[in-house]
């Protein structure tokens, strides 16, 4: 058996495994907010449910991870209106993965800072590297099959209430958060 076929095994067994879908989860979310951290540190940009978070924490007293933290656990909020009755306990845990989550961008804000961003080549291939980071993280989130982050819960909330494809509705998610993150930035440099 190849390393694939038992990978898959792995989550494919009738009781499901806890602990090993816990570390995968874990470590899928260690990837993403090295990305979060090294696309923040190249100073080229971010994804789009991270730029709310990246621009606040450059006007504001705030650190990027708990700004994270508030800005997702308003997502949960969202979709505990929205689902009311059909929100189940168990969509609390986002609160403890996303804490989690928080934390770890915070860690490695400063570690990312040591790394050479003194040219244009530099920040492109460390953006190159935050991108891989963050599909590796996103495919590890999705194998645990554990729990969705408040910022993909709320979008699939969304696309149940409303009916609207979830295509539709995660792209007018992130489009509505990078128009939010650009008026929040233009207002923090006072061009308005």
């Amino acid at each position: 058996m190849n390393f694939a076929e038992r990978w898959t095994a792995t989550f494919d067994k009738p009781i499901p495994n806890i602990i090993l879908r816990c570390i995968v989860m874990i470590a899928g979310l260690g990837f993403i907010a090295f990305a979060v951290a090294l696309s923040r540190a190249t100073g080229l940009g971010t994804s789009p449910i991270s730029c709310v978070p990246a621009v606040l924490s450059y006007i504001t007293p705030y650190t990027i991870g708990g700004i994270t933290f508030f800005m997702n656990l308003i997502f949960i909020l969202i979709q505990l209106v929205l689902l009311r009755r059909d929100f189940k306990v168990v969509q609390f845990l986002q609160i403890a993965f996303v804490g989690l989550f928080s934390l770890m961008i915070d860690f490695f804000v400063p570690l990312c800072h040591v790394f050479p961003m003194d040219n244009y080549g530099w920040q492109l291939f460390f953006t190159l590297i935050s991108i891989i980071c963050t599909a590796f993280g996103v495919f590890l989130e999705v194998k645990a099959s554990l729990i969705c982050l408040p910022g993909e819960g709320v979008v699939v909330t969304v696309a149940r209430v409303s009916r609207i494809e979830f295509p539709k509705c995660k792209i007018a998610f992130d489009t509505t958060l990078v128009v939010i993150g650009t008026v929040i930035s233009l207002i923090g440099m006072g061009a308005f």
